[in-house]
């Protein structure tokens, strides 16, 4: 395993990156289908080393270093009512220029449209519309993983309605500055569950997915391109008028090469079969699963994993610059 975030470029090569969304400070955001909206947004979720605050900033700031770039997203998880937000690190993100990515959620939906969370819900509202700020809310993200599993979601109808009750108090609380991240799994699109789990256009700012390339850790899964992931979701999200986001992306190594290789295809995919995903976040991450196994999707795994990733980050179809 490389030392964690080594330098493997020289000054003239560091990656200049720009993560999800138009909202980088100064920044307006410019419709699907415009001209300028033909560049597209490269992002990342950063696994600190540890969880202390020195910690947590060591590793936005060293990933900083290594890219030469000012993150545009930090994108962060939350559990529903174990740890509050906003907290010190979105008010730094904030003063920094980065923008917070929230992915919060993992309650019964019966509490929550019985009002048992209203007070919990306008807390959290109130926090992110006293930011000032633009906030990316990705609420309930791979709801299609837990519906009947484990009775938090117990049908389509309850996560729409309860989507919506969520959202709404957000709006009645004046919170208008997050944007709201609806973001099942890939495979979900292929099967029509997602499909029963939107809420509808009036509730949803940009239209995501998840999905991983899982071959060959996890028993019986085949290699998969980034293409053949999203297929399905493209399909379905292109003619929507909001944006489309991958929310997490992640690919492990199998052969030497083959990760670099997912990686530069993965840029041609957004090039040319994908041209309206307008945000890609990685899983620069070690993780592991709801369905057990552990995951290394770090982008400095292999020394060639992480150029490709610099190469790809470097394209003109990025944009780039502070």
């Amino acid at each position: 395993m490389m030392a964690r975030r080594r330098r493997l470029l020289g000054p003239r090569g560091l990656v200049r990156l720009v993560l999800v969304t138009g909202l980088i400070a100064g920044a307006v955001w410019v419709p699907a289908g415009s001209m300028a909206a033909t560049r597209k947004y490269l992002g990342a979720y950063v696994q600190p080393d540890d969880w202390s605050r020195a910690g947590q900033k060591a590793s936005v700031n060293n990933f900083e270093d290594d890219l030469g770039q000012t993150l545009g997203i930090d994108h962060l998880f939350f559990k529903w009512d174990g740890s509050v937000f906003p907290n010190w690190r979105q008010r730094w993100d904030k003063r920094h220029g980065r923008i917070p990515m929230i992915s919060w959620g993992g309650t019964y939906l019966d509490g929550v449209l019985d009002g048992s969370h209203d007070a919990l819900i306008r807390d959290r509202a109130n926090g992110l519309e006293a930011l000032h700020t633009r906030v990316l809310l990705r609420w309930f993200g791979e709801m299609d993983a837990v519906i009947y599993d484990n009775d938090e979601i117990q049908s389509p109808e309850q996560f729409v309605d309860a989507w919506r009750y969520v959202h709404d108090m957000f709006v009645a609380e004046g919170a208008t500055n997050v944007q709201w991240v609806w973001c099942p799994n890939a495979w979900a699109f292929q099967s029509g569950e997602a499909q029963q789990l939107y809420p509808g256009d009036a509730y949803v700012d940009w239209i995501c997915a998840d999905g991983y390339n899982w071959a060959p850790a996890r028993a019986n899964a085949a290699w998969t391109s980034f293409k053949d992931i999203f297929a399905g979701f493209y399909k379905w999200g292109e003619p929507k008028s909001q944006p489309l986001m991958v929310g997490e992306t992640g690919v492990l190594e199998n052969d030497t090469g083959d990760k670099a290789a997912w990686i530069r295809r993965m840029g041609r995919s957004l090039k040319h079969a994908f041209p309206d995903i307008e945000a890609v976040v990685y899983m620069d991450a070690y993780t592991t699963a709801n369905f057990g196994g552990w995951y290394d999707w770090r982008l400095d795994t292999s020394a060639s994993s992480y150029q490709a990733f610099v190469d790809l980050a470097n394209q003109p179809l990025f944009r780039r610059g502070r």
